[in-house]
């Protein structure tokens, strides 16, 4: 917990860039401590953070460095923001494509085919049974 509070980070903050926080954990050296601030610091300096909105554009954010000048930062906020890469864009093809139902397509019941087609095969199956139970019968 110390850690990112020296590290100038709050906890939501830390967990958002990916450092796991654990307020139960603490430190005992004072060693560690500092390895751990450094550590964190440095992964905090080494992250490029990309404004959602481009001309939000800060210093130390998106790639401008703390010392810019208004300049610079200017600059940046003209330039087209990293994130619209990412944006999918819309697809104005339909999905499918229309056709048009001929009459035979209006007279085809599909329903009642597919009924029609399990019942006869059902009928067969039973007649193919009772054939092989009269053949069995012969046979004894």
């Amino acid at each position: 917990m110390s850690n990112t509070l020296k590290a100038g980070l709050t906890p939501r903050a830390a967990q958002t860039i990916g450092i796991c926080y654990d307020k139960r954990r603490k430190n005992r050296s004072e060693e560690s401590l500092t390895k751990n601030v450094e550590r964190l610091l440095k992964y905090k300096n080494s992250l490029v953070m990309i404004p959602l909105k481009k001309n939000k554009a800060k210093k130390g954010i998106g790639g401008i460095p703390a010392d810019a000048d208004k300049n610079t930062i200017q600059e940046f906020r003209n330039k087209k923001p990293l994130l619209s890469i990412f944006k999918k864009e819309k697809n104005t093809k339909p999905f499918y494509e229309t056709i048009e139902v001929s009459k035979i397509d209006k007279e085809f019941l599909a329903y009642k085919t597919l009924r029609r087609a399990k019942l006869a095969e059902r009928r067969k199956n039973r007649r193919q049974q009772k054939k092989d139970i009269k053949f069995k019968s012969k046979d004894n």
